[in-house]
């Protein structure tokens, strides 16, 4: 009898603490769910600040890059700038070795009038050279860049001719006679190359006026010579 009674006190106490689990288990449901939500709530936040994030991270790269391009393009425009009033400069110096060359073959007969003409055009001739070069350097436009190249490589012969007169004279100065015996074919090696200096600045020239203009521009095409 007292074992019977036991076991029902047992059971109803199973049954009464299984109501409070269930009780406290229907209390706690709402406040997990919200909970739930909130955890959600602020993982959807947090993905969206990462993005946000992100976005920021690439907006600062691209104004970067936009600061960089509109640099270079500025250096461009300014080397570009810089190369015309060389190029005029060069065809004045260009003209006046023209006429310097007309009577060069008589270099031997008049070497004292020739020598510092020879030698300053060539100072002249040089230092637009490494000026032009220079500039080449800040240039991002191939085209241009390599008319430049191949101007330089033009003044570049040219000088070496003027050189060789430069010295010729020193030569028969110093020792009476002359360095080299055929100084009138020199002289017209030198007047062709004034020509062909004088044609890949104007084609220099004729570029940068295609650009400012907002065109391609590209000239005529260049000499092979």
């Amino acid at each position: 009898m007292e074992q019977g009674l036991s076991l029902t006190i047992i059971a109803v106490a199973q049954a009464l603490g299984l109501l409070v689990l269930i009780g406290v288990a229907a209390a706690l449901v709402p406040k997990l769910t919200a909970l739930l939500g909130e955890l959600t709530s602020t993982a959807t936040e947090a993905r969206q600040t990462l993005k946000s994030a992100e976005s920021l991270v690439r907006n600062v790269q691209d104004q970067d890059i936009l600061r960089k391009l509109s640099g270079t393009l500025d250096n461009a425009r300014s080397a570009v700038g810089r190369i015309e009033p060389l190029a005029s400069q060069l065809e004045q110096t260009l003209g006046e070795a023209r006429t310097l060359l007309d009577d060069a073959t008589q270099t031997s007969q008049s070497a004292r009038a020739r020598i510092d003409d020879l030698a300053t055009m060539q100072k002249d001739i040089t230092a637009l050279s490494s000026s032009l070069a220079d500039i080449t350097g800040d240039l991002h436009d191939r085209d241009l860049a390599k008319r430049i190249t191949n101007l330089l490589s033009d003044i570049s012969l040219l000088t070496a001719d003027i050189g060789i007169l430069t010295e010729n004279a020193n030569s028969y100065l110093e020792k009476g006679k002359p360095l080299v015996s055929n100084v009138a074919e020199v002289v017209s090696n030198a007047r062709e190359r004034v020509g062909e200096v004088s044609r890949a600045v104007a084609n220099v020239r004729q570029s940068i006026g295609g650009r400012r203009n907002g065109g391609t521009g590209e000239g005529p095409a260049e000499d092979g010579a």
